[in-house]
């Protein structure tokens, strides 16, 4: 009778452990205190003002080699002369609908990003003129 008595103290001394130890390796915990994973977010590899007046292409490749993949030009058409700015310069870069970001700043790799830029207008010829 003392041999059962002992085995279920071992037991239950046992159990316990495992009830104090498993939440501390992070086993059991709700799937929403998990953040998430670093591997699906991608830090912006510039300031939001250092690609202002960059060209265009090449704001486009420094983002697209720090991983992002939903990177998209449109161009802005405010060029008549070319006095002030230069064809392909990057007039914004926007992330979530925003256009002030830093280093520190990640992003899903496909969250989308607009790099706008100035360009000339494009005439387009109506039929029969």
């Amino acid at each position: 009778m003392k041999r059962v008595g002992i085995a279920h103290a071992i037991c239950v001394v046992l159990a316990a452990a495992l009830c104090v130890c498993l939440p501390a390796c992070g086993k059991g915990q709700p799937a929403q205190d998990n953040p998430v994973k670093q591997s699906d977010l991608v830090s912006m590899p510039a300031e939001s003002d250092d690609l202002v007046g960059r060209d265009c292409r090449e704001v486009m490749d420094l983002l697209t080699k720090a991983g992002f993949t939903n990177v998209v030009a449109e161009p802005h058409e405010d060029l008549m002369v070319g006095l002030f700015h230069n064809d392909g310069e990057v007039e914004k870069v926007t992330v979530n609908g925003t256009t002030e970001f830093t280093t520190e700043s990640s992003y899903p790799h496909d969250q989308k990003i607009v790099i706008t830029y100035h360009s000339y207008q494009v005439d387009i010829e109506q039929p029969g003129q």
